[in-house]
């Protein structure tokens, strides 16, 4: 499980390298007018990405993890070992999208995580989590699109 987290920080820390590079090459005011336009395009992704079998699959899985623990239970540390790279796979693949609202919206911002905490919270551990996906899908969509166009002034991303 943490293996497959450690990975994807890993792979996180090298695109946001990258893109703080390509950022810093970018003289001030083009800067000012990607910025938005890259927040919104991942909060869009994230919002479209709520909708799809794939995350509804993984989170299912995260939901129960009594449940999973019964059924892919594997004896020793091998299988111990399988066990948490399937289990932080499924996980992995239920909040990418969320984790990448984070990092791009200011992976050091306080507000972001207690908020992104909070959905996740909801959507995972709450009985009736299913019904806050497709709510959360259109207001991340909305929420894009609005960034995009410069209809909201996000001042408070990164801190």
């Amino acid at each position: 499980y943490l293996l497959v987290w450690a990975t994807a920080g890993l792979v996180v820390y090298v695109l946001v390298q990258l893109g703080s590079a390509l950022a810093t090459s970018l003289d001030p005011p083009r800067r000012s007018e990607w910025a938005p336009l890259a927040l919104g395009a991942t909060l869009g992704v994230a919002g479209l990405y709520q909708f799809t079998t794939f995350k509804h699959i993984c989170l299912s899985h995260c939901r129960s993890p009594l449940a999973f623990v019964a059924q892919h239970w594997r004896d020793g540390r091998v299988g111990a070992l399988k066990m948490g790279l399937r289990h932080g796979l499924y996980c992995f693949g239920c909040c990418w999208a969320l984790f990448a609202v984070l990092v791009a919206a200011g992976v050091m911002s306080i507000a972001w995580m207690l908020l992104l905490t909070l959905v996740i919270f909801i959507e995972k551990l709450l009985p009736r989590g299913q019904r806050f996906e497709g709510s959360l899908g259109v207001a991340l969509v909305a929420l894009g699109i609005a960034v995009s166009l410069g209809a909201i002034d996000m001042p408070w991303i990164g801190g």
